[in-house]
Order: structure tokens, then sequence, then C-alpha cells
């Protein structure tokens, strides 16, 4: 995890070889072979570019699973996305069910404009992965995805700010995982 400056800074991408391919709305690989820090910034910073480019408005909702360091590399995507002038809101105390984010974008009328989610949903636990969803929580279309593909693929740069220097400024926000599975289960399993 790179040690982050007070204001945006672009840094370089170093190419490992990997070729980020999104399907099914992400990216997965094994950790510590394919989905390790490099790849997983550049897919990040694909996303960012994506955003800039298709979507222009509107939060990010971050959320991950318990696999190793999702909390870490959760935490690091909000810094990219902040220094790319892209807010978003981050659960970030402890794993978030998938169904939960997924409600979270598809009932906050516009205000979420896409969720990123650290998951490699049913593959064994030595993969991890990253999946992007577009507003509806659902997944992502097979342009967005090849575009966004294409965006990580051809980055030579991304962009950092420091997490507490992006939340200072109001490009990060913060939610509780007990505000985000209380909004899920009262006002869609119970309502």
């Amino acid at each position: 995890i790179q040690q982050t400056a007070n204001e945006p800074v672009t840094l370089t991408l170093y190419s490992t070889g990997v070729k980020i391919e999104f399907g099914t709305s992400g990216w997965r690989g094994k950790i510590g072979q394919d989905f390790v820090y490099s790849n997983v910034v550049r897919a990040v910073q694909g996303i960012a570019e994506y955003y800039k480019d298709k979507i222009k408005q509107g939060i990010i909702l971050i959320g991950f699973d318990p696999r190793k360091n999702n909390d870490l590399l959760a935490q690091e995507t909000a810094c990219i996305l902040a220094a790319n002038g892209i807010k978003s809101k981050i659960i970030k105390e402890e794993p978030t069910p998938t169904p939960v984010l997924a409600y979270l974008a598809n009932s906050s009328n516009g205000e979420i404009a896409g969720v990123i989610n650290f998951t490699a949903s049913h593959n064994p636990a030595i993969d991890s992965g990253l999946k992007f969803s577009p507003y509806h929580g659902g997944a992502a279309d097979k342009s967005a995805t090849d575009a966004i593909s294409q965006f990580a693929n051809t980055a030579k740069t991304y962009q950092m700010i420091s997490y507490a220097s992006a939340k200072n400024i109001g490009l990060i926000a913060e939610m509780s995982v007990e505000e985000a599975v209380n909004k899920y289960v009262f006002t869609y399993v119970i309502p």
C-alpha cells in the first residue's frame, strides 16, 4: 500500500504483464499472482477513467468481502477515485454483503452512480477480485466492462491522494456497516 500525498499526485503504473479483463462485471485473479497491488491500481484507474468519460456524476459506493487485504484495497480505491475528482462512500469498518451494496445503489435515487466491490464471489479463497456495478446495482453490461478493461490496460499513470486529505475535503465519506445493513433489512427485506 502506497504512502500518499495531501494533494493529488500522478504516479507511474508498473506493468506486471497481466492484462485486466473484466467479465461478469468484474476482474478476478489469484492473490499474490494476478491480484496484486499494481494490477488493482490499474483496474481502479480504468474505472476512474470510465467514470470521467461516461458517467460524469454521482458517487461510487465501495465495499469488500473478508479476503486478504480487501479492506486496505478498498481504502486505496477511495483515494484513487478522490484524486481523480470522483466522490465515494466507503463502508470501511468491516465486510459488507454484496446484496446490501447492490440494494443501496439501486435505491439511491441516482445518488450512487456505481459500486466497486472487492470480492471474488464464489471463487476459492486463494482468489480475490473487484466488481464494478452501475447505478442499478446489477451487472455492468459488456460495453462498460470492455471500456473499463481498455482504459485499465492502456493507463500509464494513476492518481492518488491521502485518505485523510480526501475525507477532509469531502471526496470520501464513510458509512457504517450497521447503517448499510439496517437500510437493506428495514427498507427492503422487512419494509
